[in-house]
């Protein structure tokens, strides 16, 4: 590394050296305006080499302008203001190398900072100063904007970046005038300005116009008059619901003379439900609502009832502080609402990874990172992302302080999980309809029965008397004993105690019981001698049963048959099945037999099953496959009776693999069942089904004593987990018996088979006990009893309280016993109660039977599983630094001392009023969606590399007018539409567009093209199709056939929704991420896999073809055309009628002139193609137009053109 001699900065330290030239009293004098023009061109251009300005060649002319507009000084040119014309200058071109990130600095830590006064006017070695406040001539920062030196020039040229000449004198008169810095503008508490006076035009008076009215005058500009009635009702309608407004209202409108007139329509429009609907569609795309999960799967996902949420909580007109706090921590609060917990579901619309081989773990860490910058970027307008790997090179945050806004989010008890935990459970309105007709009709049946009570006193108590207060339960004694591949040994009482060298997750106990068993009892055994007194092989004491099954052994190992059935039980099952092998010893018997099956999909036929290859993979030509249907079966001749003693199944390999559930059948000659199985397991690839192994018996019921909340012990009879969420018992998300908490005591497992146990001559019964693992500890300390009881299943599903009350003598019992006693007789056993206890059951089947809806939400971890923050170096989640606490960044005021630093405290502290920033962003976002352009047109920026405020004193009065109202949004909101400024007409003259095309100004009233989801709403709406219905889940208009896949997924394509549902608004359409809707995206809808602060507005031929194609618009148009055609007049009248219909306003001669003929050379041309004329007109809801088809096409014409023209498009 090069060294630079006195009078330089030392390239070592990353700073900048002085130019290369040969009088550095010139390069000062230069700057300061004092050298004479002849000796700038022979002194400071030292020819032959070609001149450079910020890194282009320029001839020696050009050259001499560009150094004098930089050299010759502004007469009484005010210091130009930092923040809106320096820092953006600095910001664009020097803080990438010379800004807050030490890591990335130039130099490095002690590198030259320009982000910071104190950086900047540092003395950098050698006497040298990047700036000297007030002393151009000694600044070194303006030499390598101007020099001609590549190596020296800054920026680089291989930056791509160049100073304008404008550029480098505003940074020259900002030297001149001090080099004053300041505190960026957004940083700074809003605070309410004087308003200027009010103007002669009263119309101009208000708060936002006269903030607004000196710009337009000092740019020669005069604002547009007010806009007529008609266009304000459209105008304001649809910025406020999203819909046009109805004619009748608009005549009501129209007609009413009062000067309150227009405030009553706009109070109108946002007591609509639609307001909701509207702006929640905004809200949505902040949120990043989506009912799909993402990444290559992109799963359904079902969070609809957030998404009602927020359509309710603007219909509401919820503060915008509670709608933030129930949204970041509504879970947290004291005794939240149901509402407030779905509210949360806005930080669980991040994506979810469910492709099976991922890390749970990476996917949990990007969702975090995603929640940190989502809130960062809508409350704050603040991009934070990039110090997730360093620090932010433009603004003063850290990546500490990333880190530090990680761990407030990173205690959430969501994982990536592919059921989505922790969810909320809830019915849709129509259920919990449904459910109240239910409950009340059991409780006029229970009163019923319960009226009955005192003529059943006596039949009562004889029922008390005879019922077994106690079942006897036998020890079991085992035959063998198994565990670890290894024999152990029973005791007496038939306790069972693995040793320690042989804890094993499996132990088998066989025996042959002497009697029929109609209930098993697995009894845990604690012991001195083991862990915590208990009967587990945790350190506690405790274990955790995770399955126990119970099979009969055959007494041979082969059975004679000659059938060979496979079923898929349930509903639209596919059955495919690669290879059926049947064997007799060594030889499979299979190829040589008949093989039918249920159905054939793609002539995937059912002897590919017997086709000697086991190749799983559906393309090669060797896979069976029915078609969908109910129960699916694949069955084989063999042709004669044989000895079979295995049967191997070999699935379908790939992204469908074959299912688990098999259920396989031998049968004989005359079909009668000679051994069955289910194979719960698929076969991946295969599975072997030994017919000498223990045939499983299925468990009806499963019940326990005591249980941890966390495990289900009911599901441990069967090969399931428990349903997500578990309504029979909350909070249970895995399949298990376990202890924890209770392990010294003794605890008893019960089961129940679907019926009593028999066994034939020979047979042995086998129990198998599955326990330790992941989640607990082996199982060391047992016994098994049964019992032959024949009321067992009777008595075990008795109430406790019940069995209680049955174990006490009939003079001890109290009268409240003796009472329940009754209680439960009239109800569950009375033979005269019989019929209305069916009702009952029947309507408790429908309740327990009604599908549950859940929705994602948010739940912290409890204490003792709280997370460790850690720094990620670099972004790498496996890369951990320092640890770090919850917190936010320096610049901006602390979180509270006095609360915990959680979600609920960085929500409080985002709504605080010294927080700078959210009301401003707010504000400007309620502003961009109403004038079309924000008053920081950056929406999603708000630091360094955002534009400034167009207007700063105005948005500083709407930031506190906003927090001031109680942060009322339809307050807000009727303020800037009761503007002079907004109620402009939106036509502009050639010259006013010439000077603020952009409408930055407002001197004209904004008009700009619709979003997607008001250009379809409004073509269904004003063709009379739309569906006003509100909420649920869902739904599915037409789109085109694609024939697509996700990646790893299912189909893109849908079956769309029958009746009304396809012709909602846009706001309910299903949003897929891998697959956005495709006629909304055309118009710029984002797929929503991350936040969106400001949708693009483009103009494209697609979106023509969009609007003039879609089955959607032309069903819209079809249906608008009837709305014409059924009006009174001629088609002139007609089509003036339905021009009103779209656009409010009556059209002029030279509109309706076109239409006409338009409408007459369309019903021509479809009179000669009738064919043609009923496809056009046919489609959809227009199956039976009311005139001839020629006629209804030509309107359908004319329709399609109004719902495309500009204006129906656009906001004006």
């Amino acid at each position: 590394m090069r060294h630079l001699s006195s009078g330089r900065f030392r390239e070592s330290r990353g700073l900048w050296s002085f130019p290369k030239v040969q009088n550095q009293r010139d390069i000062r004098l230069r700057r300061a305006g004092k050298l004479e023009p002849d000796r700038r061109r022979s002194e400071l251009i030292p020819a032959p080499r070609p001149a450079y300005l910020n890194g282009h060649p320029m001839q020696f002319p050009a050259l001499i302008l560009a150094v004098l507009a930089v050299a010759l000084p502004a007469a009484a040119a005010p210091v130009p203001d930092f923040n809106r014309e320096i820092r953006p200058i600095l910001s664009d071109n020097c803080f990438r190398c010379h800004g807050p990130d030490e890591h990335d600095r130039k130099g490095g830590q002690n590198g030259l900072r320009l982000d910071t006064r104190a950086g900047a006017t540092a003395d950098l070695g050698g006497g040298g100063f990047a700036i000297v406040p007030g002393k151009v001539e000694k600044s070194e920062l303006l030499d390598r904007l101007v020099t001609t030196d590549d190596e020296e020039l800054m920026p680089p040229r291989k930056t791509g970046k160049t100073l304008s000449p404008r550029e480098i004198e505003l940074l020259r008169r900002w030297i001149a005038g001090g080099a004053p810095y300041a505190e960026h503008w957004s940083y700074v508490p809003p605070r309410r300005p004087e308003l200027p006076a009010a103007p002669a035009d009263r119309a101009w008076a208000g708060p936002i116009d006269r903030l607004l009215l000196p710009r337009i005058v000092a740019a020669g500009l005069r604002p547009q008059p007010e806009a007529d009635r008609l266009t304000l009702a459209r105008r304001v309608a649809l910025d406020l619901t999203g819909l046009p407004p109805a004619p009748e209202e608009v005549a009501v409108f129209v007609a009413d003379a009062a000067p309150d007139a227009y405030a009553r329509f706009v109070d109108r429009q946002l007591a609509k439900p639609a307001f909701g609907e509207h702006w929640a569609r905004l809200w949505l795309d902040l949120a990043r609502y989506a009912d799909s999960k993402g990444y290559a799967d992109d799963q359904p996902r079902s969070i609809w009832r957030y998404r009602d949420y927020v359509i309710d909580a603007f219909n509401r007109n919820l503060p915008y502080d509670r709608f933030t706090v129930e949204q970041l921590a509504g879970d947290l609060l004291p005794e939240p609402t149901e509402d407030q917990i779905f509210a949360t579901g806005f930080h669980r619309n991040t994506m979810n990874n469910t492709e099976g081989g991922t890390d749970d773990e990476e996917f949990r860490v990007a969702a975090v990172i995603d929640r940190v910058n989502t809130t960062m970027a809508v409350w704050m307008g603040t991009s934070i992302a990039c110090a997730q790997c360093h620090t932010h090179k433009y603004d003063p945050l850290t990546h500490k302080e990333y880190f530090g806004l990680y761990a407030l989010f990173n205690q959430s008890a969501d994982a990536d999980r592919s059921d989505e935990a922790p969810v909320r459970e809830f019915f849709t309105a129509a259920q919990q309809r449904a459910r109240g007709a239910a409950e009340a009709e059991i409780a006029r049946l229970v009163a019923a029965m319960r009226a009955t009570a005192p003529m059943r006193a006596d039949a009562a108590r004889a029922w008390a008397q005879a019922f077994p207060a106690e079942l006897d339960w036998q020890p079991v004694q085992a035959a063998r004993v198994m565990a670890g591949g290894k024999a152990v040994a029973a005791a007496a009482d038939g306790t069972v105690l693995v040793p320690p060298a042989q804890a094993a997750k499996t132990v088998t106990v066989a025996w042959t019981p002497a009697e029929a068993l109609t209930a098993l009892r697995l009894e845990s055994v604690p012991r001195a001698d083991l862990p915590g007194g208990g009967a587990g092989g945790a350190a506690d004491g405790s274990f955790l049963v995770s399955r126990v099954r119970i099979g009969i052994k055959p007494s041979q190992p082969a059975r004679e048959a000659r059938y060979v059935r496979i079923e898929l039980p349930g509903r639209n099952r596919t059955l495919a099945l690669a290879e059926v092998q049947v064997w007799h010893g060594t030889e499979n018997l299979a190829p040589g037999g008949t093989a039918t099956q249920s159905s054939v999909a793609d002539g995937a036929v059912a002897a590919r099953a017997t086709d000697g290859r086991t190749d799983g993979n559906p393309d090669r030509g060797s896979v069976s496959t029915t078609a969908p249907g109910d129960n699916p079966w694949w069955e084989l001749d063999l042709g004669k009776t044989a000895a079979l003693d295995r049967v191997v199944l070999w699935g379908r390999t790939g992204l469908e693999p074959t299912a688990g559930g098999l259920k396989v059948s031998l049968l004989d000659a005359q079909r009668a069942t000679v051994w069955e199985q289910t194979s719960r397991e698929a076969p991946r690839p295969k599975k072997e089904l030994k017919l000498g192994d223990p045939v499983d018996v299925k468990i009806a019921r499963t019940s326990a004593d005591f249980a941890q909340a966390e495990f289900d012990e009911t599901y441990v009879g069967a090969d399931m987990e428990p349903k997500s969420p578990n309504r029979k018992k909350p909070g249970a998300t895995k399949r298990g018996w376990g202890v924890a908490g209770a392990a010294a005591r003794g605890h008893r497992l019960t089961l129940e088979p679907e019926k009593p146990l028999r066994l034939q001559p020979g047979e042995s019964l086998v129990v198998t006990v599955q326990s330790g693992g992941g989640d607990g500890g082996e199982l060391r300390s047992f016994r098994l009893a049964g019992t032959s009881a024949p009321r067992a299943g009777e008595h075990l599903r008795l109430p406790a309280d019940v069995l209680a009350a049955l174990r006490t003598g009939p003079a001890e019992r109290s009268p409240a016993q003796a009472a329940r006693l009754l209680d439960h007789y009239v109800r569950e056993v009375a033979p005269e109660s019989a019929r209305d206890r069916a009702r009952v059951a029947a309507q408790q089947k429908e309740l327990d039977d009604m599908p549950v809806q859940t929705s994602p939400i948010m739940r912290e971890l409890p204490p003792e599983r709280r997370r460790k923050t850690q720094i990620h170096l670099r972004g790498n989640f496996l890369a951990l630094g320092e640890e770090v606490g919850p917190g936010v960044p320096a610049v901006f005021p602390p979180l509270p001392a006095d609360k915990p630093a959680d979600r609920l405290a960085l929500a409080r502290w985002l709504m605080a009023p010294e927080n700078p920033l959210t009301a401003r962003v707010h504000a400007n976002r309620l502003w961009e969606a109403i004038f079309g352009l924000g008053l920081v047109r950056t929406t999603e920026e708000f630091g360094s590399q955002g534009e400034p405020p167009s207007h700063p004193e105005l948005l500083d009065w709407l930031a506190v007018e906003l927090r001031e109202s109680g942060w009322d949004t339809k307050h807000f909101l009727k303020l800037l539409v009761m503007s002079a400024a907004y109620r402009q007409e939106a036509r502009v003259a050639p010259a006013a567009l010439e000077i603020d095309p952009e409408n930055r100004l407002l001197a004209r009233g904004p008009r700009v093209r619709h979003t997607a989801e008001m250009i379809r709403d409004q073509a269904l709406a004003v063709s009379g199709l739309l569906s006003l219905k509100g909420g649920g889940p869902s739904v599915r208009p037409f789109q085109p056939v694609s024939g697509l896949n996700a990646a790893f997924g299912g189909a893109l394509d849908w079956k769309p929704s029958t009746g009304e549902d396809r012709l909602r608004r846009g706001l309910y359409t299903e949003w897929r991420r891998s697959s956005p809707y495709p006629s909304m995206a055309a118009f710029d809808a984002p797929n929503r896999e991350v936040c969106t602060l400001r949708r693009n507005r483009s103009n494209t031929p697609l979106q023509a073809l969009v609007t003039l194609n879609d089955p959607v618009y032309i069903e819209a148009a079809q249906a608008l055309g009837r709305r014409m055609a059924a009006l009174p007049g001629g088609p002139e009248e007609q089509i003036r009628a339905g021009f009103r219909l779209v656009l409010l306003r009556p059209p002029a001669t030279n509109e309706t002139a076109p239409l006409v003929a338009l409408y007459r050379n369309a019903r021509d041309a479809y009179a000669a193609a009738p064919a043609q004329a009923a496809l056009f007109a046919g489609q959809g809801e227009a199956q039976n137009p009311p005139a001839g088809a020629a006629e209804a096409a030509a309107w359908t014409a004319v329709a399609n053109v109004l719902l495309n023209l500009d204006e129906t498009l656009m906001k004006r």
